[in-house]
């Protein structure tokens, strides 16, 4: 939720601007974290809301999870409800985060005593 807040928080967004939502509940049956991507997408449509725009903040990565439970099921799921849907980019191997990744284990070896 916090990395949420703060990407909301760069990007001068205000609260009624932008809604935290989890996905890939899975099939367990317990318990889980919420709001689901559907409820959210519901709500959106019963507000009059033309379109969202999706970050997954918790992947770096194209994967399943992404490609699949938000470009195909939560899309098909959106334009059911008359909403259009668009996910942010990931980052996947850009060289931006490549290089964030090297700094970061670069700071962490130096903090350790070791060096590359």
């Amino acid at each position: 939720r916090r990395t949420a807040e703060l990407v909301a928080e760069a990007a001068t967004l205000k609260s009624d601007d932008w809604q935290l939502a989890f996905q890939s509940q899975g099939v367990s049956g317990g318990p889980w974290i919420g709001p689901r991507v559907e409820d959210v997408l519901t709500t959106l449509s019963r507000r009059g809301t033309p379109g969202v725009l999706v970050q997954t903040i918790g992947f770096l990565a194209d994967h399943v999870e992404v490609l699949y439970d938000i470009d195909i099921a939560a899309r098909k799921f959106a334009q059911k409800l008359g909403l259009r849907l668009w996910r942010a980019e990931s980052l996947n191997a850009s060289p931006w985060l490549t290089a964030a990744l090297a700094d970061i284990v670069r700071c962490r070896l130096r903090a350790s005593g070791d060096e590359i």
